[in-house]
């Protein structure tokens, strides 16, 4: 087993511009096999988006409960996001990118949204 076959575990500043650049650069050096974010699972089939020339940051996803709209959760990507790097990196790379955290449906039913 190398070790690139281990999962690597980067902790992140959300929005920050140093761990855009660290993610990036750790990225290139490790190739992973797949690239897991923290964020809402729902988003997954959104993903691709991303890789769309014409989506430039700001943008968001966004999750509401229908019969309470004040009731919201949003995650914010930057072009500084690590996140949004990450989800680049990972589009242009032909590597899978998903979503793991608790599903929004789930915390919003739970009233943290």
């Amino acid at each position: 087993m190398t070790a690139r076959d281990q999962p690597l575990l980067l902790g992140v500043r959300h929005h920050g511009p140093g761990s855009a650049r660290a993610v990036r650069a750790v990225l290139e050096w490790y190739e992973p096999p797949a690239v897991l974010i923290e964020g809402p699972p729902e988003a997954d089939a959104l993903v691709a988006l991303a890789a769309d020339e014409a989506m430039r940051p700001p943008v968001a996803l966004l999750a509401h409960v229908p019969a309470d709209p004040g009731r919201a959760a949003f995650w914010p990507l930057a072009e500084f996001s690590p996140e949004w790097v990450a989800i680049r990196w990972a589009l242009a790379h032909d590597v899978p990118v998903r979503f793991i955290d608790l599903p929004a449906a789930h915390s919003l039913a739970m009233g943290e949204g």
